[in-house]
């Protein structure tokens, strides 16, 4: 697998509430939705403890350092650190700082530790003042309007350093030192001198360019700027091109004048000719307008200043600068690993940014073969497409064209996906977050190779699914990016719902509301669960009452042990059927306690995978579930799970299988057999599930799991965090299953 470009590790004491928010308003900072361009950066939080001790380092920190070509270990110190008092773990993090900065020193130009205090007195922390000050949080509290704008500027000025730190480690410069010091990161501010107001001048607080330049004063970024940089008696143009080749990144002031000054233009013009391609941003501080606008400051991010707001915009400007050339440093990264997969690298031309007409003058001509122009995703829509081949005729992909092209042949086959929430993320140094967007990259991904996902979740109205809702982020999905699909001319297939009896009462008319009806318009087909057997599962209970009465919810009905009987038949008939009815299951996460049934369902769904021959991939990342279940094959004992699935030592589960022996159902050991016919007259003794699945193991993952990986793929599909290299082994198992 692929090195990671870049890590970070936001790390907070467990105990303070305000340095975890900021960690995890950091992540949103660092990490956008996939599929659409932006930043999206490998990020881990500080896995949790109840006392407040750091990492370990052999345990949490080593293995994805190891992985990664760069990490920024990030430290978020306030007084839960630094305050020396009883049963303080202030000493524990003093010598964490030390142990992870003799650590990284052993590779200087990889890797770099960096202490942000929030407030004076942390400053003591880091003995070494490799550090950042942000100003303490209010005394308010967390729900207070101060503390959320006091949030909101620490995580500006905060991802600011990040990303300057990040761009460091990154740059070529970088790569190539032999000491951890970090390397300036300079702009270029391109700019008409017509519109600069004089310094002092009362005008001057509307100058983007003047307080861009006082903004930047507690920042280790620096600027290029003619009327400073460029001595007497120097030449003109060659000092400019220096300064354009030299610097990090280009912003173009565009005014009313900007256009009408050759200079200007011509500055631009060397952007774009830049060996490598530099990154570019547009500043619009226009007034009146312009006569005409200048085509080659196309394809650039924009900010738009506010004069009004002169402080904001430059933060703004500042962040956007930042954020853009370090997005291009890490395409770049990413590009060379999705190049290396292709069968002839050397004919692929790397792009950093989306292809224009200037990019391609410049492509040295290729009479005998045929040039590959691969650049970042988003790919380009088609009438774009269209000009791009008439000026160049060359094959252009993005890298999530390549993997639509390399599953052509699995076009329409359906794959299950088994997934619910994991309680196991503070443990990994994960959060919701994490675990939203790692699922979200691995459906689009499967989604966009052409892949039918089948989903055996119940619908919610987006106001009760508070994010963690997979049916829904499923639809919001398809029905989001099926635009995307077509310029990469492919096509997102319908996502097919199986929600099991008894939820699927809960889905029709009055409770399935237009509403939710509306969210499967176009993306998604819906089918009910089997029904047990009435001999099996009464409709009225012991009183004779319905068993679900069909003017009541059923989340207000009571939890009786023949309900959860009835939850558990409905349950396990519905994973049968979509165990059957797809080519392979993939399981990631999935909870393990507070379950419908008896059984927890990702657990249950592998068993039937295993139990039926079907071919399964197991996910580890996110814990939970789907970590139990490669526990078992590998081994590895699971008191927890003895715990909570043994009759002797969970009441509930015995008053259930005592209704099941009451309904005349044989409760025991499931042969292979018996699980093909459907369990007909039989319930799986919860125990013998763990046990099926132990013994499945032995003779190694690739025997137990059947989905075209070695024992090394699976076990390397087990310990992956990264949704790229899960997505490689997801499709190379499918390809080896897929007949030619």
């Amino acid at each position: 697998m692929s090195a990671t470009p870049l890590r970070l590790f936001l790390l907070a004491h467990p105990q303070s509430a305000t340095a975890g928010l900021l960690a995890t308003e950091l992540m949103r900072r660092f990490v956008d939705p996939p599929g659409r361009g932006g930043l999206r950066l490998s990020v881990r939080l500080t896995p949790h403890n109840t006392i407040g001790l750091p990492p370990d380092w052999q345990q949490h920190l080593a293995a994805p350092i190891a992985d990664a070509e760069h990490a920024l270990v990030i430290v978020l110190a306030d007084v839960h650190m630094t305050h020396e008092a009883l049963g303080s773990t202030a000493a524990q993090w003093r010598s964490f700082l030390g142990d992870t900065r003799r650590q990284l020193s052993q590779t200087p130009n990889r890797h770099l530790l960096l202490c942000m205090a929030l407030g004076d007195d942390s400053l003591s922390l880091d003995s070494q003042n490799n550090q950042v000050r942000i100003p303490a949080p209010p005394d308010d509290g967390p729900q207070a309007a101060s503390f959320s704008a006091w949030l909101a500027e620490a995580a500006d000025t905060a991802a600011l350093h990040i990303a300057i730190h990040a761009f460091s480690l990154l740059q070529p410069v970088a790569r190539q030192a032999h000491d951890n010091q970090q390397h300036p990161f300079l702009l270029f501010l391109s700019h008409a001198k017509k519109d600069l107001a004089s310094i002092g001048a009362a005008d001057e607080s509307a100058d983007p360019v003047r307080q861009l330049r006082r903004s930047m004063q507690d920042l280790p970024v620096k600027d290029w700027f003619d009327a400073r940089d460029i001595p007497g008696g120097q030449e003109f143009a060659v000092q400019i091109a220096a300064g354009i080749r030299n610097c990090s990144v280009v912003l173009a002031f565009l005014t009313d004048h900007y256009s009408t000054r050759p200079w200007c233009l011509d500055e631009v013009v060397q952007v774009k000719h830049r060996e490598p391609r530099g990154p570019l941003v547009v500043i619009d501080a226009l007034e009146n307008g312009e006569t005409r606008s200048f085509p080659w400051l196309g394809n650039a991010p924009v900010v738009v200043w506010k004069p009004a707001q002169p402080l904001d915009s430059s933060r703004t400007i500042l962040w956007q600068a930042v954020r853009e050339a370090l997005r291009f440093q890490l395409n770049t990264e990413q590009l060379r690993q999705a190049a290396a997969q292709l069968p002839q690298p050397h004919l692929v031309d790397l792009l950093p940014c989306t292809p224009e007409p200037i990019d391609l003058a410049r492509l040295p001509p290729l009479p005998d073969r045929r040039r590959c122009i691969l650049y970042p995703d988003p790919p380009v829509i088609l009438p774009e497409l269209r000009l791009l081949k008439a000026l160049q005729n060359a094959d252009y992909c993005t890298p999530l064209g390549l993997l639509a092209r390399r599953a052509a042949r699995l076009h329409g086959q359906s794959v299950v996906v088994s997934v619910s929430e994991s309680a196991d993320l503070t443990k990994l140094g994960l959060s919701p977050l994490h675990e939203q967007d790692f699922t979200d990259e691995i459906h689009l991904s499967l989604l966009l190779a052409g892949l039918r996902i089948i989903y055996g979740g119940r619908l919610a109205a987006p106001a009760q699914a508070n994010g963690r809702n997979f049916t829904l982020r499923l639809l919001d999905l398809a029905r989001g990016h099926a635009e995307l699909a077509r310029n990469l001319e492919t096509r997102i297939q319908p996502v097919h719902n199986v929600p099991p009896w008894p939820l699927v009462l809960s889905c029709r008319p009055p409770f399935l509301s237009p509403q939710v009806l509306r969210l499967l318009n176009d993306v998604a087909t819906i089918e009910s669960g089997p029904v047990p057997d009435p001999a099996e599962i009464p409709e009225a209970d012991d009183d004779g009452q319905p068993l679900f009465p069909p003017d009541k919810a059923l989340s207000d009905l009571p939890d009786t042990p023949l309900r959860r009987l009835a939850w558990t038949r409905g349950l396990s008939l519905m994973r049968r059927k979509t165990t059957l009815d797809s080519v392979a299951r993939i399981v990631m996460g999935g909870k393990l306690a507070g379950v419908a049934g008896v059984y927890p369902g990702v657990l249950e769904e592998a068993w039937w995978s295993i139990q039926l021959g079907k071919p399964l991939f197991l996910l580890g990342a996110l814990g939970g579930a789907g970590q139990a279940v490669i526990d078992l094959l590998e081994g590895r004992p699971r008191p927890d799970l003895v715990r909570l699935l043994s009759a002797e030592q969970n009441p509930q589960v015995q008053r259930v299988l005592q209704a099941a022996a009451q309904r005349g159902l044989q409760v025991g050991p499931c042969t292979p057999t018996i699980a093909a016919a459907g369990l007909a007259g039989c319930l799986a003794e919860p125990l013998s599930m763990l046990q099926d699945l132990q013994t499945a193991g032995q003779h190694g993952p690739a025997a137990a799991l059947n989905n075209g990986l070695t024992d090394t793929e699976n076990r390397s599909l087990f310990m992956a965090d990264e949704p790229h290299s899960v997505v490689q082994l997801l499709l190379t198992g499918l390809e080896r299953l897929s007949p030619r």
